[in-house]
C-alpha cells in the first residue's frame, strides 16, 4: 500500500482516533499484515466479491467499513462476514438464477421492480407474473435463497407453481405449471374456475402454489420434470427424447454429445432430415409409448452408437411426460462410460430414479465442482487434479449446499490472487479446450484427448497425436481433413488449426512446458 493510499484511508475513517494508532507508519504495518504477498488488496477483493456474488460494485458505506476494518487488523474477518451477507441477498439469488438459466440454455424471465416480491431492479415497466417466473425459475432462485443441496436440481420433489392467465397466450400455446402437474397433483391444488382446453390453461387460481411429491416418486426429478425444461428441449416422435437426454448429460455430467456423424450419401440435407424430422405434436401418450418398438432409422449408422448407447436409455424416462406429467413413470436407465473406462448401467423405474443415480456418480460431482470453479474462480484458471480432489471432498463435506460451497471458493487463495498464467499453461489449456470437442464425439474405445499423456503412457500419446495430425491434415493445411467431419456443427477456426499445428510441432508440451512426444 502506498503512503498516499494509507493517508487517504486513515483520514477517511478517522483511524488515528478510532483505533488508537500512534502514527501512519504503525497503520501501514497493521494493514501490511492483512495483505500477503501476491494477493489482492482488501479493497480489490471486496470489489471482486460484490461483482461475483451480486453483480454490482460495493456501496460507499461498505468500502468505508472495510477501511476501518483494515486499520483494526480485521480485514479478513470483515470480508468473510461480508461474503455471508452477500450470499443472503436477493441480488445473489438472481445472479445465480441467471447462471443456471445460461447453463440450461434458457431465456431469462425478468421480474418488475414494481412487484412486491421483486428481486431485479431497473425494469422499465411492470411484468406479468406468467412472464416473470415459473416452477423452474422458482427452483433456481431457491437454490441460494435456502442454501439448498445442489443435488436438488436433479432430485427435488417440491415445486412452487405459477398460474398462467389465458391472456398470456395470444396465438401461441404454452402449458402452465398448474396444467402440467394438475392431473397428478390435483389433491394439492385449489379448485380452478374458467379453465379451458381440458384444464391445461389456468385462469382463476392462486399465483403461487406449493406442491410436494413423495420422496420415492419415480416420475419427479427436480428441474427435469418442469414444463419449461421439456418445452425448451423439444421432442419429436423420431427424436424420442434424445435431445432432453443430451441436455441432462451436458448439464450434469459435462458430456457434450455433439452430433457429428456424416450421412452415408454425403448430403447434409439427409442428416438434417434425420436430426430434425417434421413436427409430431398432437400424438397421444399411447402412440408415444408405441413408438418405443417402432423401427428407427435415425441412428442406424453404427457410428451413431457413440452417443445413442447413452441417450436412448435415458430418453425413455421422458417418454410418458410431454404436455402434462404422466400418472405413470417410464422405465429407463443411466448408461455411460465412467472415468475408469467401465460401462455404467443403472436401470430405474423412471426419470426420478435415474436422476438420483446421476447424483451419486463421481463424474457428476467433478462436473459440478468444475462448473462452480468456472463461475467463481475462472474457466481460464487451471484446476489441477490434486485441487479437484480437495474441492470434491469439500463439496461432499458441506452437504453439497450451494452457498456454503460458493463461500468455500470465494474464500480460497485462487479467488484472492490474480491469475497470471504462463505461456505454457495458456497454450495447454487452449489446446485441451479444442480437444474436448473431439473427445465428446468419439466412442468409448477412444481415450480422453484432454488427459495427458493421452491413453496414460508416452507411447499411446505419440500414437494418438500422430492420428490427430493425420486426421486433421495438419501438414496439408486441413484441405483433406477427416476430422472434424464437414457435417459437424463444430469446426476448427483458422486460429484453432494453427494452435493445434504449432502445439504438435513443438512436441505437444503440457502445462509445464514439458514436451509429451
Amino acid at each position: 500500500m502506498t503512503p498516499a493510499r494509507l493517508l487517504a484511508l486513515t483520514f477517511s475513517v478517522g483511524c488515528l482516533v478510532v483505533t488508537g494508532v500512534k502514527s501512519v507508519a504503525e497503520s501501514a504495518a497493521i494493514v501490511a499484515k492483512e495483505m500477503p504477498s501476491g494477493e489482492l488488496s482488501p479493497a480489490s477483493e471486496l470489489r471482486k466479491l460484490s461483482l461475483h456474488l451480486r453483480g454490482r460494485l460495493p456501496t460507499p458505506d461498505e468500502q468505508s467499513e472495510l477501511l476501518t476494518a483494515e486499520l483494526q487488523g480485521q480485514a479478513r474477518t470483515f470480508l468473510q462476514a461480508t461474503t455471508r451477507a452477500y450470499l443472503g441477498t436477493p441480488e445473489h439469488a438472481a445472479k445465480m438464477s441467471y447462471r443456471l438459466e445460461e447453463l440450461f440454455r434458457l431465456k431469462t424471465d425478468l421480474q418488475s421492480e414494481t412487484e412486491p416480491d421483486s428481486i431485479l431492479p431497473g425494469a422499465a415497466a411492470p411484468i406479468e407474473p406468467y412472464q416473470r417466473r415459473n416452477a423452474l425459475n422458482e427452483l433456481f432462485l431457491s437454490m441460494t435463497r435456502e442454501n439448498r443441496s445442489w443435488d436438488d436440481l436433479l432430485t427435488s420433489k417440491r415445486y412452487v407453481l405459477r398460474a398462467m392467465p389465458a391472456s398470456a397466450f395470444g396465438f401461441s400455446f404454452r402449458v402452465s405449471d398448474y396444467g402440467f402437474f394438475g392431473a397428478v397433483a390435483r389433491a394439492q391444488l385449489p379448485p380452478m374456475t374458467n379453465g379451458i382446453i381440458g384444464g391445461l390453461i389456468d385462469v382463476a387460481v392462486p399465483e403461487r402454489i406449493a406442491v410436494q411429491f413423495a420422496e420415492d416418486d419415480a416420475r419427479i426429478a427436480g428441474a427435469l420434470t418442469t414444463p419449461r425444461f421439456l418445452q425448451r428441449n423439444v421432442n419429436t416422435a423420431v427424436n424420442k427424447n434424445r435431445r432432453r437426454a443430451a441436455a441432462v448429460f451436458r448439464i450434469f455430467l459435462c458430456d457434450l454429445l455433439l452430433p457429428v456423424v456424416a450421412p452415408p450419401s454425403g448430403a447434409i440435407e439427409s442428416l438434417l432430415d434425420r436430426a430434425f424430422p417434421p413436427n409430431t405434436s398432437g400424438v397421444t401418450e399411447k402412440e408415444i409409448r408405441a413408438m418405443r418398438s417402432a423401427p428407427d432409422k435415425h441412428g442406424a449408422n453404427a457410428a451413431c452408437n457413440v452417443c445413442h448407447f447413452k441417450l436412448d436409455p435415458l430418453g425413455k424416462t421422458f417418454l410418458a411426460s410431454a404436455v402434462a406429467l404422466s400418472s405413470k413413470p417410464s422405465p429407463g436407465a443411466l448408461v455411460f462410460k465412467n472415468a475408469k473406462g467401465e460401462i455404467v448401467n443403472l436401470p430405474g423405474r423412471g426419470v426420478g430414479d435415474v436422476a438420483a443415480s446421476i447424483a451419486r456418480q463421481p463424474e457428476y460431482v467433478r462436473c459440478q465442482v468444475r462448473q462452480f470453479w468456472d463461475w467463481f474462480v475462472g474457466s481460464d484458471r487451471i484446476l489441477t487434479p490434486d485441487r479437484e480432489v480437495e474441492l470434491t471432498a469439500r463439496f461432499d463435506a458441506l452437504g453439497r449446499r450451494t452457498n456454503d460451497f460458493i463461500a468455500e471458493l470465494v474464500g480460497s487463495s485462487e479467488f484472492r490472487s490474480p491469475f497470471r498464467p504462463t505461456a505454457a499453461q495458456f497454450r495447454a489449456q487452449a489446446v485441451k479446450s479444442i480437444l474436448k470437442n473431439c473427445t465428446s464425439c468419439h466412442d468409448e474405445k477412444t481415450p480422453d484427448f484432454t488427459k495427458w499423456p493421452i491413453g496414460g503412457a508416452s507411447q499411446s500419446m505419440r500414437e494418438m497425436v500422430a492420428k490427430i495430425s493425420e486426421r486433421m491434415d495438419l501438414t496439408g493445411g486441413g484441405a483433406d481433413r477427416e476430422m472434424p467431419p464437414r457435417s459437424s456443427p463444430w469446426q476448427l477456426t483458422g486460429k484453432m488449426f494453427e494452435l493445434i499445428k504449432n502445439w504438435v510441432q513443438d512436441g505437444a508440451p503440457d502445462e509445464n512446458g514439458v514436451p509429451q512426444l
